[in-house]
């Protein structure tokens, strides 16, 4: 249960960061917003400043219809390219919760699915007994060896541990599961991984 605390946290703390980071991303293209109007004013001003003063409307001038818009324009880009940022940083990896699963060749995975539903004597699953309802979460403790053609040694082996503390042979042909001595020792003695 601790492993998963430990998981959410890191994943809370990542989405933390990136939260951060986007508020940090729309403080500065307000920033430019606030930097274009005023630079957009200070260019009327100095355009109406230089002007004598005139006792009759002045004839508007045929300027281009771009002209006006290119405030809306220059916007516009500056949102585009904080889009295309947010989705660069959106296609770095950023830690979360992700279910752990081995490389997959031949029958790696159902080796693993079977030893994560193989039920110790207390007809408790091996998941059950280290605290997880679903496949571990975060950077996987488990590993599979392909050993024979439908031969697999699958090993649980929690982070900072010198061996792997649960160990299974794993035969996808017969989908069979069978622990190690010192596995079946230390599941029917109650001795549970918990970090």
């Amino acid at each position: 249960m601790e492993h998963r605390l430990d998981d959410l946290r890191v994943s809370l703390s990542a989405v933390r960061q990136h939260v951060a980071g986007q508020r940090q991303a729309a403080e500065e293209l307000r920033l430019s917003v606030e930097r274009l109007k005023a630079r957009a004013r200070s260019l009327d001003i100095r355009i109406t400043e230089g002007l004598a003063p005139i006792r009759e409307a002045p004839k508007a001038t045929a300027r281009p219809r771009w002209m006006e818009a290119a405030p809306y324009l220059v916007l516009a880009a500056v949102g585009i390219a904080f889009g295309l940022r947010s989705r660069q940083s959106q296609a770095a990896p950023v830690p979360v919760l992700q279910a752990a699963a081995p490389a997959v060749e031949d029958g790696s995975e159902t080796a693993l699915r079977l030893v994560y539903e193989y039920r110790a004597a207390s007809g408790r699953s091996i998941l059950e007994l280290l605290g997880h309802q679903d496949a571990p979460m975060g950077a996987s403790a488990w590993s599979v060896e392909r050993e024979d053609e439908n031969l697999y040694q699958v090993s649980y082996q929690p982070l900072g541990a010198p061996e792997p503390l649960y160990e299974f042979a794993a035969d996808t042909a017969s989908e069979t599961v069978t622990p190690t001595p010192d596995t079946l020792r230390r599941l029917s003695a109650g001795a549970v991984a918990r970090r």
